[in-house]
């Protein structure tokens, strides 16, 4: 699909000269006219007249401030959560850690994707809880702790929170979870777009979930009602 170039009146309005100027300096092809028809549409010029800022631009920053607010909101919850020094807990943490290979594999997901998901996720690690509760520690009260796992789980007041929660700090709970969090953060920098990894201190963020939020790849409408 070829991009329409923007209208010479709307661009006369935004620099704040003639259309005739304008029409010159299309006819030139100067840089700023080639700037402008290359990054930005006709909504992105009328907004930026009526309103002062373009929202798409905003985005980023509105996004990791987003993302900041509510992943500190769970990594604490969980902090406090491990700080109960609960069985049902140190029992979760053991399973995570068994599975910890498996983490970037089963847990690779944007939001958009685990919205559409979260069934599917949460009973896949309900299932692989229940197996190492009957297998790994032949636990009897199985369903005590699992029980116990689903309300804390439940206790979140929306998708995003959970995203949060299984993308980056149920892993909390394990007991050697700092010595590869480092390297889990570097498999999934390898699957971030181009654009994401120009970010300077993107390599840094040894969080996984931190990686995500900053590389933009969560998409802002799924916050929308978190900010409400």
């Amino acid at each position: 699909m070829i991009k329409k170039n923007i209208k010479t009146k709307l661009l006369s309005e935004l620099m704040e000269n003639t259309p005739e100027t304008i029409r010159n300096w299309q006819k030139q092809n100067r840089l700023i006219i080639q700037l402008i028809n290359k990054y930005f549409d006709e909504e992105d010029i009328q907004e930026f007249i009526i309103k002062g800022k373009i929202s798409k631009l905003e985005f980023y920053d509105e996004c990791v401030d987003m993302y900041s607010r509510i992943h500190w909101d769970v990594f604490e919850k969980c902090r406090k959560f491990k700080l109960m020094n609960n069985e049902s807990i140190n029992i979760f943490g053991r399973f995570l850690e068994k599975i910890e290979n498996k983490r970037v594999e089963k847990t690779l997901l944007t939001l958009e994707e685990f919205i559409n998901r979260e069934q599917e996720i949460y009973l896949y690690f309900q299932k692989e809880f229940t197996i190492y509760l009957l297998e790994d520690e032949k636990n009897e009260n199985y369903l005590e702790h699992i029980n116990f796992i689903k309300k804390f789980y439940d206790s979140f007041p929306s998708n995003v929170y959970k995203f949060f929660f299984i993308r980056n700090s149920m892993w909390l709970f394990t007991p050697t979870r700092r010595e590869k969090s480092y390297n889990d953060s570097m498999k999934l920098y390898k699957h971030l777009p181009s654009f994401a990894k120009h970010i300077p201190f993107i390599k840094h963020i040894t969080s996984i979930a931190g990686i995500v939020g900053l590389a933009g790849i969560i998409d802002k409408k799924y916050f929308e009602k978190e900010i409400k």
